[in-house]
């Protein structure tokens, strides 16, 4: 998950909303910074999910599924990981 203008530049900190992630799933955060108590965007590359699945889809489902968890605007992520490669 990357914040606006990446990978160009990062935007002005913004701060950041996260819900709880499901089972299985797991949010690393690196481009942030807390401010008492509030955590913000500090950085173009703000987030990743990672998630545990029986399969490779159903560990990309998990992870795609738990993105709305994390919130802030102007947000956007990357939509090919974990998909298989073209014949």
């Amino acid at each position: 998950i990357a914040s606006e203008g990446y990978p160009d530049s990062s935007a002005k900190p913004t701060p950041i909303k996260v819900g709880s992630m499901p089972e299985g799933v797991q949010l690393f955060h690196a481009g942030t910074a807390d401010r008492s108590g509030v955590l913000f965007t500090n950085g173009g590359r703000v987030a990743a999910i990672s998630a545990a699945g029986a399969t490779v889809a159903e560990a990309r489902e998990a992870a795609y599924g738990a993105i709305p968890q994390v919130q802030f605007a102007g947000m956007h992520h990357r939509s090919d990981i974990g998909k298989p490669e073209p014949a």
